[in-house]
């Protein structure tokens, strides 16, 4: 914006502002910078081409919260849009059928089990197709939106992804309840025609028993935990390395342990995103032990076993398992043969919120 102002004093024609504009993030804002004359248009890019093509009609509409908002994930530089399945894939033979979901093919009842991006994404296109879902979640609305949010920080929008996702399911005519518990029992009581699993994936044990002056805590328990100065985290997936990222961040000394060759660390990470964190990472100081195992936890130490059968002892104060979780198809395999049933997201395979949203959108296109 102080560019733009700038510019304005020195040329006689108009001057507008690019890199991140996004009105629908905070629209007074903008309106001010365009009626005070800082900038005279605002040049927008991935919030419209990538993310949601009806950006500007939904904002003049004042559909703010109905704006498909985009994360500045990065996963479009190399790979598909993290919230806009449609990007890269219509047209192809993931999705020949272009923008537009085709109709309902008859009517049929929807349930989907799990309410994070996978199953809230699912729920949305099947209701916008005309079937009529219910979506049963034992928590919140969300999954893990909210702590890949603490994690990753304010600037990738998460949050206001798991709003707008939310809001989408009200305007769609989704029938949402939480607080249930759903099981093969509850599922045939409902009788749906469809059953969409988006239930998550499992968390491994913890990898070992940990010590008072070395705990070892799951990755979703760190941010409310003493972790002291000197950190292990195990695991090469995209969790286990924003959360290195996010403690070399806070000033502590990182080391990453993962069975994986070295070229694994930042699995299910966008490319770019990769490519311009990994270097700072390294710069303060964060430490990488590919082809490892944690052996054993004493206080105030780790043994790590390396690919040579070594064993190497580290000062460490804390330890975060992050492992790679597993499918978790226990529900669709009881029910399997008796109902029609598609696992989506990291109950299929545990990756990424992007891989979360796309298989959710494909299934809901093609049940």
């Amino acid at each position: 914006m102080g560019a733009c102002r700038y510019v304005k004093q020195h040329v006689s024609i108009p001057v507008g502002g690019v890199v991140f504009m996004d009105p629908a993030l905070a629209p007074d804002y903008f309106e001010n910078a365009l009626n005070d004359g800082t900038l005279d248009m605002i040049y927008l890019h991935r919030p419209v081409s990538n993310c949601d093509p009806e950006y500007a009609n939904k904002l003049r509409e004042g559909r703010i919260d109905e704006i498909r908002p985009c994360c500045r994930c990065l996963n479009c530089l190399g790979g598909l849009c993290r919230v806009n399945p449609c990007n890269n894939s219509v047209f192809t033979e993931a999705m020949p059928e272009g923008y537009e979901v085709c109709p309902a093919d008859g009517e049929k009842s929807v349930m989907v089990v799990g309410g994070g991006p996978a199953g809230m994404e699912a729920a949305r296109v099947a209701a916008e197709r005309g079937y009529a879902v219910t979506l049963y979640e034992k928590n919140g609305l969300g999954g893990l939106l909210d702590f890949a949010e603490m994690v990753k920080g304010k600037h990738e929008s998460l949050g206001r992804l798991r709003n707008y996702l939310s809001r989408m399911l009200e305007v769609e005519g989704v029938n949402v309840v939480t607080g249930q518990e759903v099981d093969a029992a509850f599922v045939r009581e409902q009788s749906p025609d469809v059953v969409i699993v988006a239930t998550g994936g499992v968390r491994p044990e913890l990898a070992a028993a940990g010590t008072a002056a070395t705990p070892v805590i799951g990755v979703t328990d760190f941010l409310a935990s003493e972790v002291g100065e000197r950190v292990a985290v195990l695991g090469f997936n995209a969790q286990a390395t924003d959360t290195a990222h996010y403690l070399i961040a806070q000033g502590k000394k990182v080391t990453v342990i993962a069975p994986e060759p070295a070229e694994a660390f930042g699995t299910g990470q966008a490319m770019m995103l990769n490519a311009f964190v990994k270097p700072a990472f390294f710069a303060a100081g964060g430490r990488l032990m590919p082809e490892c195992t944690l052996k054993s936890v004493g206080d105030g130490e780790i043994v790590v076993t390396n690919s040579f059968g070594m064993d190497v002892t580290l000062a460490c104060d804390c330890v975060v398992d992050a492992s790679t979780m597993s499918p978790n198809t226990a529900l669709a395999d009881e029910l399997s043969g008796e109902f029609d049933v598609h696992v989506i997201g990291d109950a299929a395979e545990p990756s990424s919120i992007q891989n979360a949203i796309t298989t959710g959108n494909l299934t809901a296109r093609n049940c």
